[in-house]
């Protein structure tokens, strides 16, 4: 998934999304799914199986030590 793809599947603006991912803000989402830059290139894309098992263990917490996925907040 492309960033643009990315705000719409979370309905939300590019800060907030970036503020994800960056350690240093408040808005820091431990376990977000990290980047993937193709071909050594400057676009970041997403799997997108990785921010849908994101978002499953937001909506159940308890179960991610089953799964091996890391676990954030929005």
């Amino acid at each position: 998934m492309r960033v643009q793809e990315c705000l719409k599947f979370f309905d939300c603006g590019k800060s907030k999304f970036y503020s994800w991912l960056n350690p240093k803000s408040k808005y820091h989402a431990a376990g977000f799914p990290r980047p993937i830059y193709l071909n050594g290139g400057r676009v970041p894309y997403w799997r997108r199986s990785e921010i849908i098992g994101w978002v499953d263990m937001q909506r159940h917490p308890n179960n991610a030590s089953m799964t091996g996925l890391p676990t954030g907040r929005i």
